[in-house]
């Protein structure tokens, strides 16, 4: 306070009027930026002052300092996140509903949705605003834009540690993506660990997010190209009719030259996933 208010900018004395303890700094600010610059208190896009009722500022804080435990006498700390919280809520304790309207804009703007004209650097922003919540989601999604340089420069290195950040906060399709990232890199080992991470996951056998089918075409399909020994039989079982469809869709729409390799890619993860027909081992 005696820092902030030695500036001859400020007009009168900082005064503290309410404070809390949290384990860091730069992303608890970061939250309260970006809540309150959502529900209207932002006072200037380009400064970092608000106008809003103390009320509603300590509100807001008390979100960000979430569920804590005191600690012999030290100062209240963060306690670590339960592993199935009765209620969807970030590792701050703001509750999922803080970033589902700013992923919904977001998700609008990405695809085009409705009346929302297509633009993928307004849907960025949105994702990074979602991202200062903790959304899990929204690290995926940029980590997809990085990797694509959709709405920015293309950037690999950054589209990974965005998928870090999500694996950290409970996305895990960003385990999937690390993994496609580090074939791509020639990172062998580190994509088995995170395939075997990915398919070992709750969300992927739980069929979360739509997308498992569709990653394990892409596994089985990378590591047959790259040679490489299949795995995770019993962890696609229950996408092997998906799979062979992907497998099939993709030999349509392939040019002449390349069906024979994708027939074959297709007779071999049959047969992996346990759905070959007498037939098909004489290679009709």
């Amino acid at each position: 306070m005696k820092e902030l208010s030695s500036s001859t900018a400020a007009p009168t004395p900082f005064v503290l009027a309410f404070d809390i303890y949290v384990d860091d700094c730069s992303a608890a600010e970061a939250y309260l930026h970006t809540l309150l610059g959502r529900r209207g208190y932002r006072v200037s896009e380009n400064r970092e002052f608000f106008n809003a009722p103390l009320k509603d500022v300590i509100k807001a804080m008390l979100e960000v300092e979430g569920t804590r435990t005191p600690s012999k006498g030290k100062p209240y700390r963060l306690a670590p996140a339960p592993a199935s919280p009765p209620a969807p809520t970030s590792s701050t304790g703001a509750p999922v509903a803080e970033w589902e309207d700013i992923l919904e804009e977001a998700h609008a703007y990405y695809h085009g949705e409705g009346d929302t004209i297509e633009d993928k650097r307004e849907a960025l922003k949105l994702f990074k605003q979602a991202a200062r919540l903790e959304a899990p989601d929204a690290f995926y999604a940029l980590g997809i834009m990085c990797r694509d340089g959709e709405g920015c420069e293309k950037n690999t290195e950054e589209a990974l540690e965005h998928f870090k950040t999500g694996v950290a906060k409970g996305s895990d399709e960003c385990h999937a993506e690390m993994a496609l990232l580090f074939l791509e890199q020639g990172h062998l080992e580190n994509a088995r660990k995170c395939w075997v991470k990915y398919f070992r996951s709750a969300g992927f056998a739980g069929g979360l997010s739509g997308h498992e089918a569709a990653y394990g075409h892409a596994y089985l399909t990378k590591t047959l190209g790259l040679e490489m020994p299949l795995d995770h039989r019993e962890a696609l079982g229950p996408y092997a009719s998906q799979i062979i469809a992907m497998a099939d869709d993709a030999i349509r729409e392939a040019d002449a030259d390349a069906r024979p390799r994708l027939q074959r890619q297709r007779r071999l993860i049959k047969r992996h996933l346990g759905v070959m027909r007498w037939y098909d081992w004489l290679g009709r």
